[in-house]
């Protein structure tokens, strides 16, 4: 009888320690990470892959083709101007020192929006914003002309969590 306790209770030991490491995998699992560190949303902030991978960065981005998203209109919309001045802000809001956006690996929410003023960003990631004046015909998520140039006082970062992994959905001068 001795013994069949014995086994019992090392069988509910080992039940008991077992449930508690699964428990930690979970939570470390389900651990948020730095957006601006996942690898994926590294790959999607490259203005030749987003559109690809689901994003649409390119709506910002003067020089880019623009993603043809019905109802999703550049007019009026904020730019930045040329692919290696949205490389400058993108290299500059990745290093800030400022509260990490976290993209969760599991559960959480499917979107998770950052922002960077000016203040944190160093200077050659301060890049202009400009207006979307004009749309092209056809396709009014492709901008075709910019005006009236500004200083942003804030910089939107929009990441969401789609099938393949966190991407940076886009970004845009405010």
């Amino acid at each position: 009888m001795a013994m069949k306790s014995f086994k019992v209770k090392k069988f509910l030991s080992l039940t008991l320690a077992f449930a508690v490491l699964m428990g930690l995998v979970s939570i470390r699992s389900a651990h948020a990470q730095d957006c601006r560190l996942d690898q994926n949303v590294v790959n999607s902030a490259n203005p030749f892959l987003n559109t690809g991978m689901g994003g649409h960065i390119n709506k910002h981005i003067f020089t880019m083709p623009a993603p043809n998203i019905p109802g999703n209109s550049a007019l009026n919309a904020t730019m930045y101007n040329t692919v290696p001045n949205w490389n400058s802000l993108w290299r500059g809001y990745r290093n800030a020192a400022i509260a990490a956006p976290q993209c969760p690996a599991v559960g959480g929410p499917a979107t998770v929006v950052s922002n960077a003023g000016p203040g944190v960003l160093p200077p050659n990631a301060q890049v202009a914003g400009f207006d979307c004046t004009a749309v092209a015909p056809g396709n009014n998520t492709q901008c075709t002309t910019i005006a009236n140039q500004f200083v942003p006082g804030n910089y939107r970062f929009v990441f969401r969590r789609t099938g393949n992994g966190w991407i940076i959905l886009t970004a845009y001068p405010q």
